[in-house]
């Protein structure tokens, strides 16, 4: 019974905590809204594959073709019945777990078809590299900042959606190549909605916020992609648990985009989960990054301004007008 009672209580937690974020997407959930976020979802995944299979075709000359599985009659009346809004939960969650079935069968053939690749291009002979960019110093909101790979984190949430272009400006100024990310949140989670053991990974959804790899790094390596698509998440709640993942943004600034400094401007209106705090302190400490944390709002807890001040970072505190 005390199983129970707690899987009970962690439903009602994660369901919760999803409609708390459909609101800040502009309401509650209806069907509309679940339509488009899943498709959002199903029609992103669907692209990435599609540029992940260029690449393979032109390093190994030859290639990849993606063939996703055919419906039968019956599902391909339920499906155009799903994009039409014409369809019970019951069928759209039937037709869901098949098209995930499916893009999850061609992510995998996508994968091990990776493996291969991966070998070919470390044996692949290596081009000049471009000269390390000169360091650029300069201010930002009255805080001195050097950087030769600034990375930018901005809370794109309702809320602070009116000052992102001021800061876009002001940072643009004086680190015009700086790479910018947003994530609807101002807190720190590891994922909504996705049990913690199966996605606590060292990069997480971190690929969700990455660029095209930089130059002299293997675009094939995993780390850069989607490493699982599960058929029991409604696409919606994980393309919405994927745009609000501020962890993961500030992990791929710092770990695949290896940015040297990093700008997170949020207002701290969400929580700080204990164990993804952990998880930035070790990313931001074994990458020897600085983190800079501008507040709209609120301070940030101390546990986190400890790991900026150790950074060598700051806490910016200036108003944005």
């Amino acid at each position: 019974m005390k199983l129970l009672s707690f899987i009970f209580s962690l439903c009602l937690s994660i369901i919760f905590s999803l409609n708390v974020h459909a609101k800040e997407y502009g309401g509650r959930w209806d069907d509309e809204s679940i339509r488009e976020y899943l498709m959002k979802y199903i029609d992103l995944t669907k692209a990435q594959f599609e540029q992940r299979a260029l690449r393979l075709s032109k390093v190994t000359d030859s290639p990849f073709l993606i063939k996703y599985a055919e419906f039968t009659a019956e599902q391909k009346e339920v499906y155009e019945k799903f994009l039409a809004d014409r369809i019970n939960d019951r069928d759209r969650e039937t037709i869901l777990r098949v098209v995930l079935k499916d893009l999850e069968a061609v992510r995998a053939k996508l994968a091990e078809a990776e493996k291969k690749a991966y070998e070919v291009w470390e044996k692949l002979p290596k081009d000049v590299q471009a000269e390390k960019a000169a360091e650029v110093r300069g201010e930002v909101y009255g805080t001195e900042m050097s950087s030769s790979n600034l990375g930018v984190l901005l809370d794109n949430s309702p809320s602070m959606k009116p000052y992102l272009d001021t800061v876009r400006e002001e940072i643009k100024k004086i680190f015009p190549n700086a790479h910018f990310r947003e994530a609807a949140e101002s807190g720190l989670h590891l994922e909504y909605g996705v049990p913690i053991d199966i996605v606590k990974k060292e990069f997480g959804d971190a690929w969700f916020y990455a660029e095209i790899p930089p130059t002299g790094v293997n675009p094939f390596d995993q780390k850069w992609h989607q490493t699982k698509i599960y058929e029991n998440i409604e696409p919606h709640y994980r393309q919405v648990g994927l745009e609000r993942n501020a962890l993961h943004a500030l992990i791929a600034l710092i770990k695949l985009q290896e940015a040297d400094t990093v700008y997170w401007f949020c207002d701290f209106e969400d929580d700080i989960e204990p164990h993804a705090l952990k998880m930035l302190k070790e990313a931001v400490a074994e990458s020897k990054v600085k983190l800079y944390v501008h507040s709209s709002n609120r301070r940030p807890k101390k546990a986190l301004t400890q790991i900026i001040e150790d950074s060598g970072g700051e806490v910016i505190r200036k108003r944005i007008r």
